[in-house]
């Protein structure tokens, strides 16, 4: 049995969410920037989908990688960065042979469990080399909660977005998602089901990981995390330091 994830994000999601666009991804690289230089470094975008991140790191210098699981959206980036279809749950790369790992944009909790959900900050902390980052960007839970829409509509071009959401045991957000062509009228629908954490969930991993020094940001632009801000942008470092040199190591 196939699970959402392989059908929510298909060939109608950069449509359906062309919100998310580049001028975001550009936000994020400028806010690790601001911190740890980009230029020479290892990175991987890691859910990379049509590779909007990848592009921009690139821009920047880094020596950049993608990761997906759709076919759909891998095809979509072209370009000559490279790209890997698979499972972030079993990263194909060396271990110790990165020098960042960018998770952004709600792509962490798509799994049924707290232990798969977790295990991927496992795995990529093996990736990790000792002095290396990641940059995890999570919807901030006390803001959807305050913001929650039951059902919206919406259009994108020529397609109509009927969205309905429901919040599910363990702090979990469902959506059923049906979208139809208003000129065409053919229809496709899905379901997302994403478990939403604040950063007392995810900071026990975090140091687990060997990650020393955490650096929370609420939005994009770098304002203050609080229950007001809708992001939760985690940069987790396993050192202070600046200016670090890359990690040594081949991503295979």
């Amino acid at each position: 049995m196939s699970v959402w994830y392989t059908r929510a994000f298909g060939r109608l999601y950069s449509a359906v969410y062309a919100h998310r666009d580049v001028a975001e991804a550009r936000a994020v690289a400028d806010r690790v920037g601001s911190v740890r230089p980009l230029k020479g470094l290892r990175l991987l975008d890691l859910a990379c989908g049509s590779g909007r991140l990848s592009s921009v790191l690139s821009e920047r210098g880094a020596r950049v990688v993608g990761l997906d699981l759709s076919w759909d959206l891998l095809k979509e980036a072209g370009g000559a960065i490279p790209r890997i279809l698979g499972d972030m749950r079993a990263l194909p790369v060396g271990a110790g042979s990165l020098d960042g790992v960018f998770l952004v944009f709600t792509s962490f909790g798509y799994f049924p469990s707290d232990d798969e959900n977790f295990g991927v900050l496992d795995e990529v902390g093996r990736a990790l080399s000792p002095e290396g980052f990641l940059l995890l960007d999570l919807a901030n839970p006390s803001w959807v909660e305050d913001h929650f829409l039951p059902v919206t509509d919406r259009r994108a071009g020529d397609l109509l977005i009927h969205e309905e959401r429901r919040w599910a045991p363990r702090r979990r957000i469902v959506k059923d998602v049906r979208v139809r062509h208003a000129v065409e009228g053919w229809e496709e629908a899905w379901t997302e089901d994403v478990a939403l954490y604040d950063l007392d969930d995810v900071r026990p991993a975090l140091a687990a990981g060997s990650f020393r020094d955490l650096r929370v940001w609420g939005d994009y632009g770098g304002g203050p995390s609080g229950r007001s801000s809708p992001r939760l942008v985690v940069l987790a470092s396993r050192s202070d330091a600046q200016g670090l040199p890359a990690a040594q190591g081949r991503i295979p």
